[in-house]
């Protein structure tokens, strides 16, 4: 069991389903999109990670996949989805390449992965997909919801401000918040605001292992963007 938090005039959602191709067309989720807000996913572990024996399909190496539940041989894969009450469709999808396929000129061209293409981080991915579905979804209509891999990394928190997304994003309970006396982690500070009793259970889908419930506790907030107040390269930080 977990607790989730939102983000910054966030609002949460949930999918669950199979991939496309990367660079797959926004056309899929054409059904979902008339008359309703939506969510748009970027969760590596929506049915993204592929389990493999060999080691030449493009990407595969010993990395962990929130599929299978550990650290496995396979590839991953970045996926987009949009949600709305109506359902969910996958409308896009990045295949992730570890740094060592980047550095491995033979396997590569074995793979037939394109010369120009350039490490990118989990995040870095989601960015591109999301400037990529953008203009074909409704505008002002867009949430972004995604777990931890994406919601530990300031700059694409930092992303989706600039693009004007409200976003619910899963972080680490050490994740550090603005400097206040005992306010220092983000689990100290809801252990702070948060009563027991305010928190609501709800079913968030089966998942590879078991089936999952996470206990909510939401609360608006009015907040004011880091990078109004930090400049760029102290927003944006390292990423992994």
């Amino acid at each position: 069991m977990g607790r989730g938090v939102v983000g910054p005039a966030g609002e949460p959602a949930v999918g669950d389903g199979p991939g496309l191709p990367e660079g797959g067309s926004t056309a899929a989720g054409g059904g979902l999109r008339a008359g309703a807000a939506g969510a748009g996913l970027t969760q590596e572990r929506l049915a993204a990670g592929f389990e493999k024996r060999g080691d030449c399909s493009a990407g595969v190496a010993r990395q962990y996949s929130g599929t299978a539940g550990g650290v496995v041989n396979c590839q991953i894969g970045v996926v987009a989805a949009w949600a709305t009450a109506a359902g969910q469709a996958m409308i896009d999808r990045g295949l992730y390449l570890p740094r060592q396929w980047i550095a491995d000129e033979v396997g590569r061209q074995a793979a037939h992965i394109p010369p120009e293409r350039a490490f990118a981080t989990k995040p870095c991915l989601a960015e591109q997909m999301i400037d990529r579905i953008l203009p074909a979804l409704p505008e002002g209509g867009v949430r972004v919801a995604a777990d931890e891999v994406y919601g530990r990394d300031g700059a694409f928190r930092a992303f989706l401000e600039r693009r004007g997304l409200p976003y619910a994003v899963a972080v680490q309970a050490n994740q550090s918040v603005l400097a206040r006396p005992g306010f220092r982690h983000i689990a100290r500070l809801v252990e702070r605001l948060a009563v027991e009793e305010d928190w609501a259970e709800l079913p968030a889908g089966p998942s590879q292992l078991d089936s999952r419930c996470w206990q909510w506790w939401v609360r608006r907030a009015r907040t004011t963007s880091l990078d109004r107040m930090l400049p760029e390269s102290a927003v944006a930080g390292a990423r992994d």
